[in-house]
């Protein structure tokens, strides 16, 4: 059978018998062909042979598919029908296939996941190669085996997108978290977020069982958090940072040089000296100057000891750098009944939550802490 020129009538003739022992020698002729002499072989010959197995796969013994599907699980040259009929046989047969063989492309992947067992996915899922499309396709199977084998695949491409939804669904299924955090691939945003709502999820769990100050609790977690997902430093941050950063460090940052600097039009400097001298982060001052209730900005003000008198000065510049203005006298006396009605302490304690990071108030929040 390995001469210059295939006997095309002894293949014929090994089809024609059923005994096990032609099906085996069949097998291991055209199995050794497409190994040995992919390239010599011509058209009619190939497409002959690919018509014998074709016809014959689904009557030949598991034992003789699993032994074609291992021999042509390593075999660039085999074509695809033949692949793609062994990788929807039954797993003994197809997994050698499923595993290992290059000629698998992402739609047939694809359908086989959609269509065929749990074990043909994990057996997809261990492959060396996993493009990012066939493991969207494995996370959409929500099959905690699947997914578990997919992380724990290091060279698997995984989207985003996909890393995103994982990352969401690790807050119930906890065999995914420690194979998402192992990833090198894990953007360091997402790593962020996990790290968040896994201390949120702590949070509830020691405030429940044990008897522990919740503000105290808050202060340790965050510092673990942020020492192992600190945020990377801003490049381009605004030019007012170091001069603020300079006034902050002289102590002379106080009521009367926020309103000076509002009236000098400086906006983006008063958010920077309102900032250091509040201890908040920047991003959250920006929001209490677009506050329209000015609610925010009473709160800051009345923590930092700003009396009533510079707060509603404060507060009318901000209007009129805002392009707006207040509509009449109720507006403005409502906000100073607000601010008289605030507490010093308790004002310090909305401070103290609005300084811990919003992605861990949001976890907080969605675990209905």
């Amino acid at each position: 059978m390995m001469q210059d020129r295939i006997d095309l009538r002894e293949l014929i003739a090994l089809a024609a018998d059923s005994s096990t022992r032609s099906r085996q020698s069949l097998v291991a002729v055209i199995a050794d062909l497409f190994a040995e002499r992919s390239q010599a072989l011509s058209d009619r010959e190939r497409a002959l042979m690919t018509e014998i197995l074709a016809r014959l796969i689904e009557d030949f013994e598991r034992e003789i598919r699993r032994d074609l599907a291992a021999r042509f699980a390593d075999n660039p040259h085999v074509p695809s029908d033949l692949i793609v009929m062994l990788a929807n046989d039954e797993i003994a047969v197809a997994e050698p296939i499923l595993r290992r063989s290059s000629v698998l492309r992402d739609e047939e992947l694809v359908g086989i996941i959609h269509h065929r067992t749990v074990e043909h996915q994990i057996a997809i899922a261990q492959r060396r190669q996993v493009s990012s499309r066939v493991a969207a396709a494995l996370a959409e199977t929500a099959n905690e085996d699947v997914i578990r084998t997919l992380l724990d695949n290091a060279d698997a491409e995984i989207s985003e997108a996909t890393m995103a939804f994982l990352i969401d669904q690790s807050q119930r299924v906890d065999s995914f978290q420690e194979p998402l955090l192992r990833r090198h691939d894990l953007p360091p945003e997402l790593a962020r977020r996990m790290y968040w709502w896994v201390s949120a999820a702590l949070r509830e769990h020691m405030v429940r069982n044990f008897d522990i100050d919740p503000a105290t609790l808050d202060d340790k977690l965050e510092a673990v958090v942020q020492a192992r997902a600190s945020e990377p430093a801003r490049i381009g941050a605004g030019a007012g940072d170091g001069l603020a950063n300079r006034l902050a460090r002289t102590g002379v940052v106080d009521a009367e040089m926020l309103e000076r600097t509002l009236r000098q039009g400086q906006i983006a400097l008063f958010e920077k000296l309102l900032a250091r001298l509040s201890a908040l982060p920047d991003a959250r001052i920006r929001v209490a100057v677009l506050d329209p209730t000015g609610r925010m900005l009473a709160i800051i003000c009345r923590a930092v000891d700003i009396s009533q008198d510079k707060f509603a000065s404060i507060y009318l510049l901000m209007r009129q750098s805002g392009g707006g203005a207040v509509r009449d006298a109720r507006d403005f006396n409502r906000i100073l009944k607000f601010y008289r009605s605030i507490d010093h302490k308790d004002a310090l304690k909305v401070m103290a939550l609005w300084r811990r990071s919003p992605d861990y108030l949001n976890a907080i929040e969605r675990l209905g802490a």
